[in-house]
């Protein structure tokens, strides 16, 4: 724990320097304008790597949910709402977005699904890459697994993607609760 909190301070001083010598140099040779202009710029520049992680969920929009959800043939007619967005992890990526839907959106999803040629009717809830034995790397860019169930709770589309040796695979979930209007969206490399 102490290891980070110092490596934090040092990165604070590291920002709090570079904004002060890039403001200070053109002041010192009579340019204050230009000194404010290149400290404020250096200051941007160096914490943008750091604040962007807070904010990305600002910077989350309706286009990204159908760009995202086109990826996999979903296709919403009408209007939605982003209910909830959240982004957690560097190394072990976890990205999930919730939207409410129309009833006329919901069951036309939920029969692409249903008429899937790989719907399966699940009477339990279990996660379908417990039942499954799935390659965890693979050098195919094309190799991927597509399954389409029902379980006593949701539809469910799930995406499995392995990638080479070092990276994780990729593992999608586009989830419709039988009860409710919602979609919730899962994307995970773990």
């Amino acid at each position: 724990m102490g290891f980070w909190i110092a490596i934090i301070l040092i990165y604070i001083l590291f920002i709090i320097g570079l904004t002060f010598l890039a403001f200070w140099l053109p002041k010192r040779k009579g340019r204050r304008k230009l000194g404010i202009f290149l400290g404020i710029l250096t200051f941007l520049i160096t914490t943008f790597p750091v604040t962007s992680f807070l904010i990305e969920d600002y910077w989350f929009f309706k286009s990204d949910v159908t760009q995202t959800l086109a990826k996999h043939d979903f296709h919403l007619e009408d209007d939605f709402e982003i209910l909830e967005h959240e982004i957690i992890g560097l190394r072990d990526y976890y990205e999930q977005f919730t939207i409410e839907i129309s009833e006329k959106d919901k069951q036309q999803l939920i029969r692409k699904i249903v008429n899937a040629e790989n719907f399966e009717d699940k009477t339990i809830d279990q996660p379908l890459d417990d039942i499954y034995e799935l390659p965890r790397y693979s050098n195919d860019e094309t190799e991927e697994y597509t399954w389409n169930s029902r379980t006593t709770t949701e539809y469910r589309f799930h995406y499995y993607k392995p990638r080479p040796q070092g990276l994780t695979p990729v593992d999608e979930y586009i989830r419709i609760p039988i009860d409710g209007l919602t979609l919730k969206y899962e994307l995970i490399y773990d």
